[in-house]
């Protein structure tokens, strides 16, 4: 088996870092300014859309994570950390082999990277977030073509 390279990001043997962190909060802008005097964390690009705005923060000049109120229907405010996969196709796999559900995703975001919202076993929300293994729309397996060397007709 070879070896692992310390940057190697996969499950197994690795020590999960947060690639992204973003909070639900009940006003997202009253929560931006008690942890810009927390952290001294800037506003960055912000999006607007289905669910209001989006407001992305960064840290040290790195964009690090984003925050929106939440909906209604989500009865209180979280942080979802978004842990770092090496793929996000093999991550998917073993989060249901492993008797976790997927909630969301997986979805494309910037940087062609992908997220995938999750439930661990015992129902504990968790995030991931990495690159696919593949291009294209949907995922179809290569499959072994036949030889015809030595084949009968």
């Amino acid at each position: 088996m070879a070896e692992r390279s310390q940057n190697d990001q996969s499950f197994q043997g690795a020590r999960p870092a947060s690639g992204w962190h973003e909070l639900l909060a009940v006003d997202w802008e009253k929560a931006f300014v008690f942890y810009r005097g927390l952290f001294g964390w800037q506003k960055a690009e912000a999006d607007t859309g289905a669910v209001g705005t989006y407001q992305i923060f960064s840290a040290g000049g790195q964009t690090v994570g984003g925050m929106f109120t939440k909906p209604a229907t989500q009865p209180v405010p979280f942080w979802l950390y978004y842990f770092n996969v090496a793929d996000i196709d093999e991550a998917t796999r073993r989060v249901k082999a492993g008797g976790g559900r997927i909630v969301n995703g997986p979805i494309e975001v910037l940087g062609s990277r992908w997220i995938l919202q999750c439930t661990d076993p015992q129902g504990a929300l968790f995030a991931l977030v990495g690159k696919r293994s593949h291009n294209g729309i949907g995922y179809f397996a290569p499959v072994a073509r036949k030889s015809s060397v030595g084949a009968r007709k």
